[in-house]
């Protein structure tokens, strides 16, 4: 199956709270990832309500989220692009923003292949190889 879109998942920890604080620098470290995911169409960088940084970027075909836990040395990030997209790249600026002394990353190919019709049924073939849910099942679009 070739995914319609790669999905990434990031934990930054051990990160210095006063990085995860600085709205400046996040926003930096989104425009860096940012520049590699495409033309913009939008860009938010705010402080939590809470403590640390909520920041988005938004290309016609990607996106970048990234949310910050100065309290618990943590930031996570949440980016969607298509397969093309060089995560690698993406990913770069952040960690050099950000100063993890780990990380952790999850990269799941989402989309449903062309064809799949219909609705999902319990006891049918899983409609995205690997992937289960307590939920209810997706339903494919025709």
């Amino acid at each position: 199956m070739n995914p319609v879109v790669r999905h990434l998942l990031l934990e930054l920890k051990g990160c210095p709270a006063t990085v995860l604080s600085d709205l400046g620098r996040v926003e930096r470290a989104l425009t860096g990832a940012g520049s590699h995911m495409g033309t913009e169409v939008g860009r938010r960088v705010l402080e939590s309500a809470k403590a640390g940084v909520v920041g988005f970027v938004a290309t016609a075909d990607a996106h970048l989220l990234l949310r910050t836990w100065p309290e618990e040395g943590v930031a996570i990030a949440d980016l969607m692009g298509p397969p093309s997209l060089d995560l690698d790249a993406c990913v770069a600026p952040l960690l050099e923003a950000m100063r993890p002394t780990d990380h952790l990353s999850l990269e799941i190919a989402r989309g449903i292949p062309r064809g799949v019709a219909g609705r999902w049924e319990p006891g049918q073939d899983e409609p995205l190889d690997g992937l289960h849910s307590t939920r209810e099942p997706p339903r494919p679009v025709a």
